[in-house]
């Protein structure tokens, strides 16, 4: 058996240095393997989100037209500034889009639209517009002759921050 022991450690009677070695090596390789596996799911989550951004913008900007014919603009033009009137819509797998309108009075009216993606990821966008008609005389209540809203100026639609 002292002979056996003795050949292991090699002529000189000196241990090998391989094992530990190979071994440091493939410990360094793991932990190379799982820092790239890391970086590689982080990606693919920040792309995922990429993703769903984009489809809550497009769903923002499929509610453009929408957001021009109310539902009832006689109605939203008596209402106050504080309630909001909402309506919500679904464009398939895509996500839903929600429009909210606030009557500012003198046939002003400040619009939302929320795109919502399948994951919940929102793009949102606020407008100000304008009735296509006003009566006469601006003593009257609400806009009774008007059909439809306008945009009010030319940079009546903007991106807005999502918190």
């Amino acid at each position: 058996m002292v002979a056996g022991a003795a050949a292991a450690r090699g002529p000189e009677g000196r241990r090998g240095i391989a094992l530990p070695v190979v071994l440091l090596v493939l410990a360094a390789l793991g932990l190379l393997a799982a820092l790239t596996m890391a970086d590689a799911i982080q990606a693919t989550q920040l792309s995922r989100y990429a993703e769903e951004q984009v489809r809550a913008r497009a769903a923002a900007v499929t509610g453009v037209a929408a957001l021009l014919v109310p539902d009832d603009l006689a109605w939203l033009c008596l209402q106050p500034p504080a309630v909001p009137a909402i309506v919500t819509r679904d464009i398939g797998p895509a996500g839903r889009v929600e429009l909210r309108w606030w009557s500012l009075g003198g046939g002003r009216v400040r619009a939302e639209l929320v795109g919502v993606g399948a994951r919940g990821v929102r793009a949102r966008l606020l407008g100000r517009l304008r009735v296509d008609s006003l009566p006469p005389d601006d003593l009257a209540l609400g806009c009774p002759t008007a059909t439809r809203l306008n945009p009010d100026g030319a940079d009546w639609l903007l991106p807005a921050p999502v918190g």
